[in-house]
């Protein structure tokens, strides 16, 4: 093999490859690449062509020859090749030229140019027209060939998969750049959107020192010391002990129960609602308390409790009505900036789920994932729940509304509870929207089977001298007074964290109220419950 010339500028462009050419054959390094490879070799001359694929097929190579650049281009296009070795004479062209051709066409296969022992001059020529390495034919040509060509393929291979591998990685960079910003830009409008919507929001950690306070409603209120790190419940409310109704309803929150009351600050008077504030797995890392304000419409003493069923009805409508509203736009506004990061999470969490072999990392991944569908569900039931309702009400039979409740509600059945239906022979006719007393009917029936572990629930419809009645009672565990009273607040639940959201009892109420009837509840511990139903006769106001 010939030395280098003495030029220094064609020592410069010399590769790796035919330094390892002048090395003894003990030297040689081991290819990492395994065959088979596909291999065009290019050159006129064919006893050359003999030896290259002789060499080649050695180590398992698939072979295929071209005598011209014209037959090379051809077979390019046609068949997928990892190298490409290429004499310095062909029969239409020179080797340089075909060299040149083959890069612009497949830059990222690897291409060897093969030159007799005075061909360094055209081995430069070649290399600056796009080889990426050369060797000289020397007695040990078909000895070092094979393994230079399989170290140049890996070599190729090595490059793309860094190249893929950078690809990915900035396109998973700018993906997680845009969830990024999305995800500040929603949170910006959720906080804006608090800033006005007139309630006060707040969240507190396990000691009950506030960690967040946002919402129109502090506005006007003494909030001077907001801003103070680490303060404390007790300094917020100027409280001195345990018993004081806002530190007493926030210790409930922190042993997991859902907590609503009307609550007094700065000469205002709130209607409250206190939840745990969890982690993923469930843990109650603090509170998280929402209030609004109820000071105009809170009733003088003497007047009638709005929230008793012997209130004037048009009283109790009106506040429930402006419960309700207020409750539905808090909710639309809330769902509508959540839903943004939700997707955004689920976009990124699949994103890199593609990327990450680990399995820990992938089960962690899987969790998040399903506490998003868990949340996205949980905001599409309160959407759906409190959602714009217009009442359609028609001449209906309350019979068929009860049954066909019955019917959808099997899905909630357990074996060990019996559902009993008593809903007569004769048509019982009322102007409802069947849609709306169905719903409410299913509600009364779930919850009375999530409350039975063992025994039976009854349905039925009766017909009583002031209205006509549906009925559904049960055998279960019962509800203490101070539970009762509270059957009607927002987000109040007695079923385990993550099975209900609080608002069923609210909406069905609501929705009863709104056909001028009412929903009452009687209940004992260990003796079960029954729920009423009452609504006008045809025809009554």
């Amino acid at each position: 093999m010939a030395s280098g010339p003495p030029d220094p500028e064609c020592r410069a462009v010399q590769p790796l490859p035919i330094l390892m050419a002048q090395t003894a054959s003990s030297e040689l390094p081991r290819a990492k690449a395994e065959p088979p490879f596909a291999v065009l070799v290019i050159d006129r001359n064919e006893e050359h062509q003999i030896l290259s694929v002789t060499a080649l097929t050695r180590i398992g190579c698939t072979v295929r020859t071209a005598a011209s650049g014209k037959e090379a281009l051809q077979l390019a296009i046609a068949h997928p090749f990892d190298m490409f070795v290429i004499g310095s004479k062909l029969r239409d062209s020179t080797g340089v030229e075909v060299v040149r051709v083959l890069s612009e066409r497949f830059p990222d296969i690897p291409k060897m140019f093969v030159v007799p022992p005075d061909g360094e001059e055209a081995a430069v020529r070649a290399m600056r027209s796009g080889a990426t390495s050369y060797i000289v034919k020397t007695p040990r040509y078909t000895e070092l060939l094979p393994a230079l060509v399989a170290d140049a393929i890996q070599e190729a291979r090595n490059r793309r998969r860094l190249a893929e591998s950078e690809v990915i990685q900035a396109k998973a960079l700018t993906e997680r750049r845009e969830v990024e910003q999305r995800l500040s830009e929603s949170e910006t409008r959720l906080r804006m959107i608090l800033r006005q919507v007139p309630v006060l929001v707040w969240s507190t950690d396990r000691d009950l020192r506030v960690s967040s306070a946002l919402g129109g409603g502090f506005r006007g209120l003494d909030t001077s010391r907001s801003g103070e790190r680490g303060l404390s419940l007790f300094e917020y409310f100027e409280a001195r002990g345990e018993d004081a109704e806002p530190i007493a309803s926030h210790r409930r929150a922190l042993a997991g129960d859902s907590v609503g009351a009307q609550m007094e600050w700065q000469g205002r008077t709130y209607d409250v609602h206190i939840e745990p504030l969890r982690s993923p797995e469930g843990t109650v890392l603090g509170t998280i308390g929402v209030a609004l304000d109820v000071s105009d419409r809170v009733r003088p003493k003497g007047t009638p409790d709005p929230n008793s069923l012997k209130a004037p009805s048009r009283e109790r409508r009106l506040l429930e009505s402006e419960r309700l509203a207020t409750m539905t736009r808090l909710t639309e506004f809330i769902a509508h900036e959540l839903n943004t990061p939700l997707t955004s999470i689920s976009l990124l969490t699949s994103a890199v789920a593609k990327r990450v072999t680990d399995r820990v990392a992938l089960d962690k991944l899987e969790k998040i994932e399903t506490e998003r569908r868990r949340a996205a569900e949980i905001i599409r039931e309160l959407v759906g729940l409190v959602g714009n309702r217009r009442r359609n009400a028609i001449e209906s039979d309350l019979r068929s509304i009860v049954a066909s409740a019955v019917e959808q509600s099997r899905q909630e059945r357990k074996t060990s509870v019996h559902v009993d239906v008593a809903i007569g022979d004769a048509p019982v006719r009322a102007i409802v929207d069947p849609l709306q007393i169905q719903e409410v009917v299913m509600n009364l029936l779930e919850n009375a089977i999530d409350a039975t572990s063992e025994g039976s629930v009854r349905v039925a419809v009766e017909e009583r001298p002031e209205a006509h009645a549906i009925v559904v009672s049960d055998t279960g565990s019962g509800m203490t007074p101070e539970v009762q009273a509270r059957l009607f607040e927002p987000f109040f639940t007695t079923k385990p964290h993550g099975e209900g959201i609080g608002l069923g009892l609210l909406l069905s109420n609501h929705i009863v109220m709104d056909h001028g009837g009412t929903l009452d509840v009687s209940s004992k511990p260990g003796s079960g419950s029954t729920f009423t139903v009452l609504l006008p006769r045809k025809g009554e106001p």
